[in-house]
């Protein structure tokens, strides 16, 4: 049994088809037949059910199909940690967290470990999830928390939302207001599917309102600029609107029925081989949130 068994394997499983599979490792559907073969006398089993002219995995296949993932997966990760142990350690980092707080803790850990190279690439929190699966991202920083049994999620931070409006909006001076009293306002909002997104929507619907927004953007300053000058309201991250607040181009509106809150998260694959470089972010990022979180907000600030 090798690791050529075992991609071929994989693709068949992936592709569902032996022809298609054939055509994805550039070889003939005889090798792939054979190799299936083999690997099905080597173990006693059928790893295929041949159904109508399709392929379904059966239960030792489903099996098979875990392990050699997780085998090829370290395998990769094996070969990379070998081949960089002569250079500067690299680190592929996937981001989803649209905050002050991220950018802090970056500029922290690369001025604590100027001998770690950091590649980072941010994105939406799904495209993040699959690339850490995939193996594409060493490790992820993401928007609220994933359940894939791929993944290890451990919270880091807290991040708290607010809702905003311009100083002259007519509930400026209204205390104790209720999330329903805001339905017939202009809501600046970002993108569906977007973390920021999720939440606000998730709050409102847990109180059994629906609401549609008057404008969507993916970009935040858009919606900052826009409520400022009392095209509507919006809901976002306190760390990036509290310069404006401390100001005062914006004010929070008083809600007290509701709380817009979600935890940001690092994300990584289950027994991935942690590097030096894995280890030293991991640790940085979870020891130094609270402290980088306090500093984010001093920094972007007026005096």
């Amino acid at each position: 049994m090798t690791l050529k068994h075992l991609k071929i394997f994989l693709t068949v499983c992936r592709e569902n088809s032996i022809t298609k599979a054939a055509q994805k490792l550039y070889t003939s559907q005889p090798a792939v037949s054979l190799a299936i073969r083999e690997m099905e006398d080597y173990y006693g089993v059928k790893l295929f059910d041949r159904i109508s002219h399709r392929l379904y995995l059966t239960a030792p296949g489903c099996v098979m199909r875990d392990y050699a993932d997780s085998i090829l997966h370290q395998f990769e990760e094996m070969e990379q940690v070998i081949l960089q142990q002569t250079a500067r350690e690299t680190l592929k980092i996937g981001n989803s967290v649209g905050s002050i707080l991220f950018t802090t803790l970056m500029k922290g850990f690369e001025e604590t470990f100027p001998n770690i190279q950091p590649n980072v690439i941010t994105d939406h929190t799904s495209t993040v999830i699959r690339l850490v699966i995939n193996n594409e991202f060493d490790i992820g920083t993401i928007e609220g928390i994933t359940t894939f049994p791929e993944l290890e999620c451990v919270p880091f931070a807290q991040d708290n939302m607010v809702i905003i409006a311009a100083p002259s909006h007519s509930l400026k001076n209204q205390k104790n207001l209720h999330l329903s009293d805001l339905i017939d306002e202009r809501f600046l909002l970002r993108e569906q599917f977007s973390g920021a997104r999720m939440v606000v929507d998730n709050v409102f619907q847990s109180h059994g309102l629906n609401i549609q927004p008057y404008w969507e953007s993916s970009a935040s300053q858009v919606i900052i600029d826009a409520v400022c000058i009392g095209i509507g309201i919006s809901v976002l991250p306190y760390s990036l609107v509290s310069s404006y607040i401390n100001a005062g181009t914006l004010i929070m509106l008083d809600i007290c029925d509701a709380k817009f809150e979600r935890p940001f998260s690092i994300i990584y694959r289950r027994n991935k081989y942690q590097t030096h470089a894995f280890k030293a972010f991991y640790a940085y990022f979870l020891s130094e949130a609270e402290r980088a979180e306090k500093l984010s907000y001093s920094l972007y600030s007026p005096v």
